[in-house]
Protein backbone atom coordinates (compact mmCIF):
# COMPACT_ATOMS: atom_id res chain seq x y z
CA UNK A 1 0.00 0.00 0.00
CA UNK A 2 1.43 3.50 -1.04
CA UNK A 3 2.38 6.20 1.69
CA UNK A 4 1.45 9.52 1.37
CA UNK A 5 4.95 10.14 0.70
CA UNK A 6 4.43 7.80 -2.14
CA UNK A 7 1.99 10.02 -3.72
CA UNK A 8 3.59 13.10 -3.57
CA UNK A 9 6.66 12.11 -5.25
CA UNK A 10 5.86 13.32 -8.76
CA UNK A 11 5.06 16.83 -7.78
CA UNK A 12 7.23 19.64 -7.15
CA UNK A 13 5.01 21.66 -4.95
CA UNK A 14 3.25 20.14 -1.70
CA UNK A 15 0.33 22.15 -0.14
CA UNK A 16 -0.73 21.36 3.00
CA UNK A 17 -3.90 22.48 4.96
CA UNK A 18 -3.53 22.54 8.49
CA UNK A 19 -6.09 21.77 10.77
CA UNK A 20 -7.40 17.76 11.00
CA UNK A 21 -4.36 17.43 8.18
CA UNK A 22 -0.96 18.31 10.15
CA UNK A 23 -2.64 19.13 13.66
CA UNK A 24 -4.10 16.63 15.53
CA UNK A 25 -7.36 19.32 16.95
CA UNK A 26 -10.08 17.26 16.01
CA UNK A 27 -11.01 16.53 20.08
CA UNK A 28 -10.05 19.70 20.91
CA UNK A 29 -12.36 21.40 17.96
CA UNK A 30 -15.07 19.04 18.95
CA UNK A 31 -14.61 20.50 22.95
CA UNK A 32 -14.93 24.24 21.92
CA UNK A 33 -17.84 23.80 19.71
CA UNK A 34 -19.23 22.01 22.29
CA UNK A 35 -18.91 24.78 24.88
CA UNK A 36 -20.86 27.34 22.36
CA UNK A 37 -23.26 24.93 21.92
CA UNK A 38 -23.80 24.24 25.61
CA UNK A 39 -23.92 28.16 26.38
CA UNK A 40 -26.93 28.19 23.70
CA UNK A 41 -28.60 24.88 25.15
CA UNK A 42 -28.67 23.67 21.78
CA UNK A 43 -27.89 19.37 21.29
CA UNK A 44 -23.77 18.03 21.47
CA UNK A 45 -21.66 16.83 19.52
CA UNK A 46 -19.39 13.28 19.57
CA UNK A 47 -17.02 12.65 17.35
CA UNK A 48 -18.65 10.93 15.02
CA UNK A 49 -21.39 13.49 14.79
CA UNK A 50 -18.90 16.34 14.37
CA UNK A 51 -16.96 14.69 11.52
CA UNK A 52 -20.76 13.97 9.58
CA UNK A 53 -21.99 17.87 9.96
CA UNK A 54 -18.47 19.53 9.63
CA UNK A 55 -18.56 21.44 6.29
CA UNK A 56 -17.95 24.71 4.54
CA UNK A 57 -18.70 27.43 3.89
CA UNK A 58 -19.02 28.39 7.96
CA UNK A 59 -22.24 30.24 8.27
CA UNK A 60 -23.86 26.78 6.69
CA UNK A 61 -22.27 24.48 9.52
CA UNK A 62 -23.72 26.47 12.09
CA UNK A 63 -27.20 26.99 10.69
CA UNK A 64 -27.03 23.32 10.76
CA UNK A 65 -25.76 23.01 14.50
CA UNK A 66 -28.61 25.22 15.34
CA UNK A 67 -27.12 28.60 16.24
CA UNK A 68 -29.84 30.91 15.54
CA UNK A 69 -27.99 33.79 13.18
CA UNK A 70 -30.75 35.87 13.22
CA UNK A 71 -30.26 37.00 16.71
CA UNK A 72 -26.72 36.76 17.00
CA UNK A 73 -23.80 38.12 14.19
CA UNK A 74 -21.77 35.20 12.67
CA UNK A 75 -18.50 37.68 13.07
CA UNK A 76 -19.39 37.43 16.78
CA UNK A 77 -19.99 33.90 16.66
CA UNK A 78 -16.16 33.47 14.71
CA UNK A 79 -14.61 35.53 17.08
CA UNK A 80 -16.01 33.39 19.79
CA UNK A 81 -15.07 30.02 18.62
CA UNK A 82 -12.05 30.87 17.60
CA UNK A 83 -10.75 33.00 20.57
CA UNK A 84 -11.75 29.99 23.00
CA UNK A 85 -10.03 27.27 20.16
CA UNK A 86 -7.04 29.34 20.78
CA UNK A 87 -6.71 29.08 24.26
CA UNK A 88 -6.33 25.14 24.08
CA UNK A 89 -4.77 24.44 20.75
CA UNK A 90 -1.46 24.62 21.83
CA UNK A 91 -2.34 21.42 23.76
CA UNK A 92 -2.77 19.62 20.93
CA UNK A 93 -0.36 17.41 19.16
CA UNK A 94 0.89 17.27 15.30
CA UNK A 95 -0.49 14.30 13.26
CA UNK A 96 1.58 11.50 14.31
CA UNK A 97 4.57 11.72 11.34
CA UNK A 98 3.55 14.89 10.24
CA UNK A 99 6.85 16.25 11.41
CA UNK A 100 8.74 13.20 9.68
CA UNK A 101 6.73 14.13 6.45
CA UNK A 102 7.20 17.59 6.24
CA UNK A 103 11.31 16.79 6.79
CA UNK A 104 11.09 14.41 3.79
CA UNK A 105 9.27 16.78 1.52
CA UNK A 106 11.99 19.30 2.71
CA UNK A 107 14.50 17.35 1.79
CA UNK A 108 13.49 16.40 -1.79
CA UNK A 109 14.00 19.96 -2.56
CA UNK A 110 10.14 20.56 -3.28
CA UNK A 111 8.54 23.55 -2.43
CA UNK A 112 6.20 23.13 0.53
CA UNK A 113 3.42 25.89 1.87
CA UNK A 114 0.62 25.98 4.16
CA UNK A 115 -2.35 27.50 3.11
CA UNK A 116 -5.33 27.21 5.63
CA UNK A 117 -8.59 28.83 6.84
CA UNK A 118 -7.32 30.42 10.06
CA UNK A 119 -6.37 34.01 10.56
CA UNK A 120 -3.25 34.88 9.60
CA UNK A 121 -1.92 35.76 12.77
CA UNK A 122 -3.29 32.74 15.04
CA UNK A 123 -1.79 30.21 11.81
CA UNK A 124 1.85 32.30 12.67
CA UNK A 125 1.21 31.63 16.02
CA UNK A 126 0.56 27.85 15.76
CA UNK A 127 3.67 27.45 13.10
CA UNK A 128 6.02 29.28 15.37
CA UNK A 129 4.84 27.15 18.51
CA UNK A 130 5.35 23.45 16.81
CA UNK A 131 8.73 24.95 15.26
CA UNK A 132 7.83 24.06 11.44
CA UNK A 133 9.23 27.50 9.63
CA UNK A 134 12.39 25.92 8.25
CA UNK A 135 10.38 23.08 6.91
CA UNK A 136 8.18 25.46 4.94
CA UNK A 137 8.57 28.20 2.27
CA UNK A 138 5.31 30.08 2.25
CA UNK A 139 2.51 29.81 5.12
CA UNK A 140 -0.85 31.60 3.86
CA UNK A 141 -3.90 31.70 6.27
CA UNK A 142 -6.64 34.46 5.61
CA UNK A 143 -7.02 38.24 6.67
CA UNK A 144 -9.92 37.12 10.00
CA UNK A 145 -11.14 34.69 11.65
CA UNK A 146 -14.70 33.85 9.89
CA UNK A 147 -13.41 30.54 8.14
CA UNK A 148 -14.04 31.80 4.79
CA UNK A 149 -13.09 29.84 1.31
CA UNK A 150 -8.67 29.76 1.33
CA UNK A 151 -9.43 30.25 -3.04
CA UNK A 152 -8.48 33.64 -2.98
CA UNK A 153 -5.24 33.15 -0.41
CA UNK A 154 -4.27 29.63 -2.43
CA UNK A 155 -4.50 32.09 -5.98
CA UNK A 156 -1.93 34.37 -4.38
CA UNK A 157 0.44 30.87 -3.99
CA UNK A 158 0.36 29.56 -6.79
CA UNK A 159 1.33 33.23 -8.13
CA UNK A 160 4.20 33.88 -5.49
CA UNK A 161 5.45 29.89 -5.76
CA UNK A 162 6.03 30.10 -9.73
CA UNK A 163 5.35 26.57 -9.91
CA UNK A 164 2.49 24.79 -12.36
CA UNK A 165 -0.36 24.53 -11.13
CA UNK A 166 -0.15 20.89 -12.39
CA UNK A 167 2.85 20.22 -10.50
CA UNK A 168 1.22 21.51 -7.29
CA UNK A 169 -0.75 19.23 -5.20
CA UNK A 170 -3.21 20.22 -2.65
CA UNK A 171 -3.43 17.79 0.55
CA UNK A 172 -6.21 18.09 2.95
CA UNK A 173 -9.22 16.98 5.30
CA UNK A 174 -12.52 18.26 4.14
CA UNK A 175 -14.31 18.79 0.77
CA UNK A 176 -13.60 22.68 0.57
CA UNK A 177 -9.82 21.59 0.29
CA UNK A 178 -10.82 19.69 -2.42
CA UNK A 179 -13.00 22.42 -3.78
CA UNK A 180 -10.19 24.34 -3.13
CA UNK A 181 -7.73 22.39 -5.78
CA UNK A 182 -9.77 22.47 -8.03
CA UNK A 183 -10.45 26.16 -7.77
CA UNK A 184 -6.55 26.50 -8.07
CA UNK A 185 -6.35 23.79 -10.80
CA UNK A 186 -3.64 21.58 -8.71
CA UNK A 187 -3.97 17.94 -7.98
CA UNK A 188 -5.73 16.52 -4.83
CA UNK A 189 -4.68 14.00 -2.08
CA UNK A 190 -7.31 13.58 0.75
CA UNK A 191 -6.54 12.36 4.52
CA UNK A 192 -9.09 10.58 6.20
CA UNK A 193 -7.88 11.34 9.75
CA UNK A 194 -9.01 14.67 9.90
CA UNK A 195 -12.47 16.93 10.26
CA UNK A 196 -14.71 15.29 7.75
CA UNK A 197 -15.32 11.36 8.09
CA UNK A 198 -13.81 8.83 5.57
CA UNK A 199 -17.02 7.51 3.34
CA UNK A 200 -17.99 11.00 2.52
CA UNK A 201 -14.26 12.15 1.42
CA UNK A 202 -14.38 8.80 -0.83
CA UNK A 203 -17.31 9.57 -2.75
CA UNK A 204 -16.22 12.55 -3.63
CA UNK A 205 -12.45 11.84 -4.72
CA UNK A 206 -10.21 8.79 -5.51
CA UNK A 207 -7.24 9.53 -3.48
CA UNK A 208 -8.46 9.52 -0.07
CA UNK A 209 -5.01 8.55 2.63
CA UNK A 210 -6.22 6.40 5.28
CA UNK A 211 -2.97 4.69 6.77
CA UNK A 212 -1.55 7.81 8.21
CA UNK A 213 1.03 9.96 7.24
Amino acid sequence: MLSLADYLKPYDHVIWDWNGTLLQDLDHAVTTVNSLLKKRNLPLLNENSYKEKFHFPIRSYYNLLGFNLENESFEDLCEEFVDLFMRGVFDCPLVPGAREILEIVKKSKKVQSILSASDQTSLDRMITHFSLKPQLDYVFGIADKYAASKVYRGLELIKVSNIEPQKTVLVGDTDHDLEVAKALGVHAILVSHGHQNAEKLRKLHHTVVDVGL
